[in-house]
């Protein structure tokens, strides 16, 4: 992406509104990735999940004071006792139990509806990786750590070589086969603890946790490899075909504990363009050999 690309400038906007729009109860749930691309965990409990007051102890409570109470009435009209404020107090605390029971469901329902909004919210729905938005999250709350830590941070930015051209010789259908194949490859080449996003277009993002630039570099060797060796698979001409696909990388570690994600991500896309230009200077090398 050259550096006067607009999509650079989108990003950032994108940033900012993305940090803006995210209240501190939201960035509290620390959103994260599995190392299955299916599945994304908003670590919010589950409905399942038990405390120390549930619904079954509540209403148990509940229905032993409203028996109490009854007994208490039954005695009372026989008039062996005369305990009408003990009774009243006891069907009260009856209603009361049954009060805190219905919270309890509604409670439980809750989280489980949020889940869903939020996973939905962070999920691209092409590859079923986590999207940008998550990557903007989890790049701050790394970098954090990262500091609090003294350990390294990478970013690598992947862009596919030559995705507009066989969106636009084979068909957008084609264009979504490769991204689905690159989005495979990556999160089976990288570590578990390294996080994986796409960005918007033909862009993926990775945050290598514990790695230099150099660590960045041996992991866009061996994922080069890898797509070198293991071809997309798609339609074309409405037959099965292999198609290989290359990527660009950037790459930016982070250099002080003062460096704001909006700069390593800057930095990132900045060195992709590098790359990029590069790449292009060796292909028009090529073609006039």
């Amino acid at each position: 992406m050259p550096l006067g690309d607009p999509r650079r400038q989108d990003a950032l906007s994108r940033w900012q509104a993305v940090l803006e729009r995210d209240d501190t109860s939201r960035t509290g749930q620390h959103v994260s990735a599995r190392a299955d691309r299916t599945q994304i965990d908003t670590s919010l409990p589950r409905s399942g999940e038990r405390g120390p007051l549930t619904f079954g102890r509540v209403m148990a409570f509940g229905a032993l004071a409203w028996a109490l109470g009854i007994l208490l009435a039954i005695f009372d009209q026989a008039d062996q006792f005369s305990r009408t404020s003990v009774i009243s107090v006891l069907l009260l605390l009856g209603i009361l139990a049954f009060l805190v029971g219905v919270a309890l469901i509604l409670q439980r329902m809750r989280p489980t509806t949020r889940h869903v909004l939020v996973e939905g919210e962070v999920r691209d729905p092409l590859t079923g990786l986590p999207n940008e938005r998550y990557l903007l999250l989890r790049l701050e709350e790394e970098m954090a750590r990262a500091n609090h830590h003294e350990r390294l941070l990478t970013l690598a930015i992947l862009d596919i070589n030559s995705l507009a051209a066989i969106n636009e010789q084979y068909g957008r259908d084609c264009g979504d086969e490769v991204l689905r194949h690159v989005a495979t490859v990556v999160q089976a080449t990288k570590r578990t603890s390294d996080i994986l996003a796409r960005l918007a277009d033909d862009e993926f993002a990775v945050i290598l946790s514990e790695c230099t630039s150099e660590g960045g570099q041996a992991f866009v060797r061996r994922l080069t490899e890898r797509l070198a060796r293991e071809p997309a698979r798609a339609l074309l001409n409405n037959r099965p075909s292999h198609l290989w696909v290359g990527v660009c990388a950037g790459l930016a570690d982070m250099q002080s504990e003062h460096e704001m994600p909006a700069s390593l991500l800057d930095r990132a896309h900045a060195d992709l363009a590098a790359a990029q230009e590069e790449r292009d200077r060796r292909r028009e090398l090529w073609r006039t050999a």
